[in-house]
């Protein structure tokens, strides 16, 4: 319990820890058993970091399979009785990866994440819970499994390609706050749980709204049908561009991407906001990857916007660029954070989008220059991958580009 709180909880907040530790004791006995199972599943990579489990599991470590499929079991048994841990579970299920991490994922974990969103509004999680009769941690734990679920549903909608079937007229929780974690007296809490940063989760939930808004406007099937006209593209990215922008301004120091400290200074602690910035980028492309799409065919016609095409061809380039050196100051400390599972296929991303970049026709003499932009993310990737195996699936699809000879191989 203290290494998923230690660990996990900031990006997936979904416990009490008021309730948890009035009595740790008495929660783990009266705890679902296949909360308790995804709970210690998504813990167990950092037993490293427990001064008793350190060498328990060097000698004896649980199946984290066997762990999974309890959980799995028992939501199951909860779907027709649920409660806030059939909730729970559901979220924990959704960010196990794959053993194999190249494993593309099938239409079962979209399944998962519709069924989760159908689960949560049985359970009214997507009405304001404020001024109810409930005790005032489980309203901070129901607006938070709410935005929990919008999070991780959102996202997963992005990865596979979905319609977003949240309406915003459907749900009415207002923005997360620093009241919503905030802590009983009564509860006893380890100072380094206690002092935790939440602005990891409200940043992520201001990001995935602006991430929504964009895939309604530019990817939903009637908008990807209806004619790509560059002006009216740009017309309608203006807003979201500066609600990213505004977005990135308003981080807090703690979010902060800054230069690294010197090795006499360093501090080896895990670092686990990274992923936000993944999620950025990602929206980041989605909306240059909206503006591509009359750039790279070949049949609209685009002298008269000659400046437009060139802006966006440049931001293309200047965004990957940014991509790549954040990929590169990722070290260890990075990599031994708990990701998100939905961030592995973020990561897939810019490698997808540089090869669109390749397809453009419109500056002839910048051809060399984004395929060597591909060919330099494929080493970044290359470079890390065997000390990181997350990046594997994006590796993956970069090299179906070359082995599918889709255009030459300058290595």
């Amino acid at each position: 319990m203290y290494r998923y709180f230690r660990f996990v909880f900031e990006d997936l907040p979904i416990l009490s820890r008021s309730l948890v530790f009035e009595d740790l004791n008495k929660f783990v006995a009266e705890a679902s058993t296949g909360l308790l199972a995804g709970i210690y599943a998504l813990a167990l990579p950092f037993t490293p970091w427990d001064e008793k489990l350190c060498l328990d599991s060097a000698y004896f470590k649980p199946d984290v399979t066997d762990l999974w499929q309890v959980s799995y079991t028992c939501l199951q048994k909860e779907l027709h009785f649920p409660r806030l841990s059939t909730i729970q579970i559901f979220l924990l299920l959704l960010n196990h990866t794959p053993f194999d991490v190249v494993v593309v994922e099938n239409p079962f974990v979209w399944s998962l994440a519709a069924s989760m969103l159908a689960m949560a509004q049985s359970l009214g999680l997507n009405v304001n819970s404020t001024g109810w009769k409930l005790p005032a941690w489980e309203v901070r734990l129901r607006r938070r499994l709410w935005w929990a679920v919008y999070v991780e549903y959102t996202w997963r909608a992005v990865t596979h390609g979905r319609s977003s079937m949240i309406s915003d007229d459907d749900w009415d929780v207002s923005s997360l706050t620093s009241a919503d974690f905030t802590l009983d007296p009564t509860a006893i809490i380890p100072e380094s749980i206690r002092d935790q940063s939440l602005e990891y989760f409200i940043r992520l939930c201001s990001l995935t709204e602006i991430t929504s808004g964009i895939c309604r406007q530019f990817f939903s099937l009637r908008a990807a049908s209806r004619p790509q006209i560059l002006d009216s593209l740009l017309e309608q990215a203006r807003g979201p561009r500066q609600q990213l922008l505004k977005w990135l301004e308003d981080l807090p120091e703690s979010l902060a991407l800054r230069p690294e400290p010197s090795d006499s200074d360093a501090d080896d602690s895990v670092k686990s906001h990274r992923s936000l910035y993944v999620a950025y980028y990602t929206t980041h492309i989605l909306v240059l990857r909206a503006l591509l799409r009359p750039i790279i065919d070949s049949n609209t016609q685009l002298n008269h916007v000659q400046s437009s095409v060139e802006t966006v061809l440049q931001a293309c380039r200047g965004l990957i660029q940014t991509v790549i050196k954040f990929i590169r100051g990722l070290d260890a400390r990075h990599q031994s954070a708990f990701w998100p599972a939905y961030t592995r296929n973020c990561l897939a991303y810019p490698g997808l989008f540089c090869y669109m970049l390749c397809l453009q026709k419109r500056q002839p003499d910048m051809t060399a220059y984004d395929q060597n932009l591909l060919a330099t993310w494929r080493k970044t990737l290359r470079t890390r991958m065997q000390s990181w195996p997350f990046l594997r699936f994006a590796i993956v699809k970069v090299d179906a580009i070359y082995w599918k000879k889709l255009y030459q191989d300058k290595n």
